[in-house]
């Protein structure tokens, strides 16, 4: 017969093997069962937290979405480039201008930053222009009204409106009557719109 100091000991070792498998079961569901990150869960707090101005929590958030992101192969590099913006938006509202503008220059450091993404070049150029001349940083909401404005620069109609222009110089060109080459010497520089005095020296004289 069992000493019943052991019997209780025994029944203590039952109850608890449930507890613990319970625990375990909870860390998992509350983890997650991929080392605990999702793109998705962890972008939705980051900018949650963004809105509600715990810039602390969100910078952590969005490091933890650019360092999990990198290791990744294939690696998604919207993700990455779109954590990287943001830290610099992190920066920016929180004074550190120094930093937003390291962020906000991606684009010149690594070719895979920003460029690629015509919106999110925009954006960071935006924030670079507006450091740069010295003003002070914006405010959180700023930047939000400013990336739900919608505005989108269209590389595509950009090329083909400066080609426009190209076609259209080319036919002005080719309208022209065929005229005889003057040898008339010209002035090449310090050139003014309105013409000097007959007598004017150095090289405005080439216009008499």
């Amino acid at each position: 017969m069992q000493h019943p100091e052991k019997i209780a000991d025994n029944r203590r070792k039952v109850f608890a093997i449930p507890a613990l498998l319970l625990l375990g079961l909870l860390a998992i569901l509350l983890t997650g069962c991929c080392g605990g990150y999702d793109y998705s869960s962890y972008r939705s707090q980051a900018e949650y937290a963004l809105s509600k101005k715990d810039f602390k929590k969100a910078q952590e958030l969005y490091s933890m979405i650019f360092n999990q992101e990198s290791k990744l192969d294939p690696t998604d590099l919207e993700k990455i480039t779109w954590a990287f913006y943001r830290l610099g938006v992190i920066a920016e509202v929180t004074g550190d201008v120094r930093m937003a503008l390291g962020y906000y220059w991606g684009d010149k450091i690594d070719e895979g930053y920003y460029q690629e993404y015509g919106r999110l070049n925009w954006l960071a150029q935006e924030g670079w222009n507006w450091l740069d001349a010295g003003n002070q940083p914006r405010s959180i909401e700023t930047i939000l009204n400013l990336e739900d404005s919608g505005r989108q620069p269209d590389k595509a109609i950009a090329e083909r409106k400066k080609k426009e222009i190209v076609v259209n110089r080319d036919r002005e060109r080719t309208d022209r009557p065929v005229t005889r080459k003057s040898n008339r010497p010209s002035a090449t520089f310090n050139r003014s719109l309105t013409p000097p005095p007959p007598n004017a020296p150095g090289p405005f004289k080439v216009f008499h």
